[in-house]
């Protein structure tokens, strides 16, 4: 499980660095499917390619445009996705943050490492509840909503 300090560490701009990449290749798959389009299935289209071996031709060529259509959709659908991603992390990182800072301001120490063995009020606190250091037997269960919960479908 990462830690406090691993998670408010952690560089999320390699998500937007993937997502830019495979915007990229999306055009690049928009590109190369003008281009198949224009260049070669437009050849079993015209009037100057007939017979069976057109009919042939023109089915193949069918399913390679589509299988080039589809990968620009993938490729468009794992930048949404890194993009989503890069979103949601933010803002759960955010929610650990005004987490953390509810508890100092409720008296507790919190480590910015997670690394202390039990949760103590603050000295400047003043307890008198044998509570007033609760040491930490197991960890709690996670209390944040699914990730994508809210979310539509990808197309």
């Amino acid at each position: 499980m990462a830690t406090y300090y691993e998670i408010t560490a952690a560089d999320l701009s390699k998500l937007t660095t993937a997502a830019d990449d495979w915007a990229a290749m999306a055009e690049d798959f928009g590109t190369l499917v003008g281009t198949y389009r224009r260049e070669v299935h437009g050849i079993s289209l015209g009037d100057t390619w007939v017979g069976i071996s057109a009919n042939a031709g023109s089915a193949r060529f069918d399913v390679t445009l589509k299988e080039y259509q589809g990968a620009q959709r993938e490729a468009k659908a794992a930048a949404k996705l890194f993009r989503d991603a890069h979103a949601e992390f933010n803002r759960l990182r955010k929610q650990i943050e005004h987490v953390r800072e509810d508890a100092v301001k409720a008296g507790m120490k919190v480590s910015d490492k997670a690394s202390s063995p039990s949760i103590r009020r603050s000295s400047t606190t003043p307890s008198t509840s044998p509570m007033s250091t609760i040491p930490i037997t197991r960890r709690a269960p996670a209390r944040l909503p699914a990730v994508g919960a809210s979310r539509s479908t990808l197309p």
